[in-house]
């Protein structure tokens, strides 16, 4: 069966633009239009029918994109997705960006192409065009995680910023002057919300922060070594290390040890988001704890209120953080 994925590649445009064809929401240029409508002529497709799909027919699916189902903060929030889902008896198709956002706007396509009842997305970083145009046909969508300027949709993220101030003044409290961070996606809300937090402890306390103790780990437990390693190479090293994220916490550790230093007595880390892992890691990790599992349950309730038309207006929900403390940043372990 011929489907509206099928007229876009065929036209050279995203589905969102046949679907403003085939609706009439918004204007789309005369050149633009004449593929699609020879597209749609070629391939004997039915628009009709189809455009009523995106709002009327129900197929009981829902589309997740996320960044990278390795991140342990992914697999949770997919797994509270999932089982809510099924409780509502839809079906869940998960996709991974890579932050890529051609990669995110060509899963856009495919899932509206497969005519998803609603999509929640972990925006990809730096280019929100095809989140715009999937508000602009009217789909339902909820933001999960990040939340970027602009994008008019029901939202879902962490208010990281308070728990990673404290992080950063309890480290200074341990008279620590010289704090390197490992941050995550450039670009990314959740990021920059965090490095924000990071530079006004700093400067509250009188220490202007240096950008030679800024890294950018991408997520990835490989890039978590890759800048603990930069950090603790550099002339003038850090004393403690804070990684804004679980694969990049653990990538630091490993790098830290393979150097032949121990934490917390050579080097403090602390780091995102708290795990099970982190009480068993030697010493057990000081961490930011980040209710993962409720933010998906969140994500996907506002998702399938929004499908039923109960949401009329974008809410926008900030769960809070809190910091666990243990020994790798100096204190002793708490009982």
């Amino acid at each position: 069966m011929v489907t509206i994925a099928d007229v876009a590649r065929l036209a050279g445009v995203s589905v969102a633009t046949v679907s403003y064809v085939l609706n009439g929401t918004r204007p789309v240029s005369p050149e633009r239009r004449q593929r699609v409508l020879e597209a749609i002529e070629a391939l004997g497709y039915r628009p009709n029918r189809v455009a009523r799909s995106l709002r009327a027919r129900r197929t009981n699916t829902i589309g997740l994109i996320v960044s990278n189902i390795v991140s342990p903060f992914y697999t949770e929030i997919a797994r509270a997705v999932e089982d809510v889902a099924r409780r509502h008896g839809y079906s869940v198709i998960l996709c991974n960006s890579d932050d890529d956002p051609a990669k995110e706007r060509e899963y856009v396509d495919l899932l509206l192409g497969r005519q998803v009842d609603g999509l929640l997305v972990a925006p990809a970083p730096n280019d929100q065009a095809v989140l715009a145009e999937v508000v602009g046909i009217g789909a339902p969508l909820v933001l999960v995680n990040r939340r970027p300027a602009g994008i008019d949709a029901p939202s879902v993220t962490m208010a990281s910023g308070p728990a990673t101030y404290e992080l950063i003044r309890h480290l200074i409290e341990h008279g620590h002057r010289r704090i390197g961070v490992i941050s995550g996606v450039p670009g990314s809300p959740s990021s920059q919300d965090r490095l924000e937090a990071y530079e006004r402890a700093l400067r509250e306390a009188g220490i202007e922060p240096d950008p030679r103790l800024v890294r950018h780990g991408h997520a990835q437990y490989e890039g978590g070594m890759a800048a603990a390693r930069e950090l603790l190479q550099q002339p003038g090293p850090p004393t403690a290390i804070c990684s804004l994220g679980t694969s990049m916490t653990l990538g630091a550790l490993v790098a830290i040890r393979e150097m032949g230093l121990r934490v917390p007595e050579d080097v403090a880390l602390v780091g995102y988001t708290d795990t099970p892992w982190y009480q068993v890691t030697d010493p057990p990790l000081t961490a930011v704890a980040q209710p993962v599992r409720r933010l998906g349950e969140l994500a996907i309730d506002l998702l399938l209120r929004s499908i039923g038309g109960e949401v009329q207006e974008p809410q926008h929900i900030a769960l809070p953080c809190e910091v666990v403390i243990r020994r790798s940043c100096g204190c002793p372990l708490r009982r």
